[in-house]
């Protein structure tokens, strides 16, 4: 018996931390393949969102699908073209239908001035003031900007912090796991020796995993759109990092996941 099929018969789930399902790169029949796949082998797939439409989108997906659990936000890409106003309406009118806020954060690599990048400095200090207030975690983008972002949350008391694709160096693993935030990783960690280094420096409750998809990953996966079905090869990697079986790394994984949204899976 292979290991894939091991951990779908024991009382544990699979479970994607960070993937993009209204994403228009997910067309109606990835999407169906997805959902029947989700279905078939129980993997849940918490689902971020980058703006008032494709909060929407994830909401309505999640309300046809039980393994679909929304985030809904803004990403730090969309600031310029997004309303917060109407996102946190949309937030507080429907907050028992989404079990987090996000995907939210700070990336320099999108403003091209100081004012741009102000602008996404006030977004997200006003989606971590909702997550803060409705009691939800968040899902976080931090690229090119993990000291800021740090430096903010600790302004907050928040139920739960997840920094999604985690690439901080030694000295910031080390403060993100006194903090006790969550970190995940996803196919990149099966072909990088720096993604698997960085997660072998992470303390096993507070590990998850993710594709983001759709990205698309390079060397063994030649950029090919990216489905949940690849997350049991992160296991593996994973579980080898660690130095523990398949099964309990996914065991791990799962708990982690419940604890991370605080809902039962």
């Amino acid at each position: 018996m292979n290991s894939n099929s091991r951990v779908f018969s024991m009382n544990s789930y699979i479970v994607d931390a960070h993937i993009h399902l209204s994403d228009p790169d997910y067309d109606s029949s990835y999407l169906d393949y997805m959902l029947n796949y989700s279905k078939f082998t129980g993997t849940k797939l918490f689902s971020v969102s980058t703006g008032l439409h494709s909060s929407k989108r994830t909401l309505k997906l999640s309300h046809s699908n039980e393994n679909i659990f929304a985030f809904v936000g803004i990403h730090p890409m969309s600031v310029l073209n997004e309303n917060y106003e109407s996102l946190e309406t949309l937030a507080r009118t429907s907050t028992s239908n989404f079990v987090g806020i996000g995907e939210i954060g700070l990336d320099i690599s999108y403003a091209k001035n100081k004012s741009e990048y102000d602008l996404q400095l006030n977004v997200f200090r006003k989606q971590l003031d909702l997550a803060e207030t409705l009691n939800k975690p968040v899902s976080i983008h931090s690229r090119n900007s993990l000291p800021a972002v740090l430096e903010i949350l600790q302004q907050y008391n928040l139920p739960n912090v997840l920094l999604h694709w985690f690439s901080g160096n030694e000295q910031e693993i080390n403060y993100v796991m006194d903090r006790g935030y969550f970190v995940s990783f996803g196919p990149s960690t099966v072909y990088s020796k720096k993604s698997q280094n960085i997660s072998s420096h992470v303390n096993r409750d507070l590990l998850l995993i993710e594709t983001d998809g759709p990205v698309r990953y390079s060397a063994c996966f030649q950029r090919n759109i990216t489905l949940p079905s690849l997350l049991p090869s992160v296991i593996f990697v994973l579980s080898n990092v660690h130095q523990i079986d398949f099964d309990e790394m996914c065991n791990i994984i799962s708990e982690n996941s419940f604890k991370y949204i605080g809902h039962k899976l």
